[in-house]
């Protein structure tokens, strides 16, 4: 349930007692060692505001050493591959 509140988000709102986050859930993948398959780790950030995970987003996908990059909210919502590319497309970052 959504209610205005003077200590939530941006936007004023808290869902459920807690403030809204963004997490950030990319892959990284590791330089391999000789003859040996590259390993992958699952790397995740928490931010307090889309802007800023939208941001830290677009760094990801710009270095181009992250692969698999969704951007989920606070209720579980999901922007990842071409979709959060559109996305981003419309976000002019700082």
């Amino acid at each position: 349930m959504m209610r205005p509140s003077p200590r939530g988000g941006p936007n004023g709102f808290i869902v459920s007692g807690s403030p809204m986050t963004y997490r950030i859930v990319y892959n990284e993948i590791l330089a391999p060692r000789a003859a040996v398959r590259p390993r992958r780790t699952v790397s995740t950030e928490e931010f307090a505001t889309e802007h800023q995970a939208l941001g830290r987003a677009r760094e990801l996908l710009e270095t181009g050493e992250h692969h698999g990059i969704a951007v989920r909210d606070h209720r579980g919502n999901e922007l990842c591959g071409v979709r959060l590319q559109l996305r981003l497309g419309g976000f002019a970052g700082e």
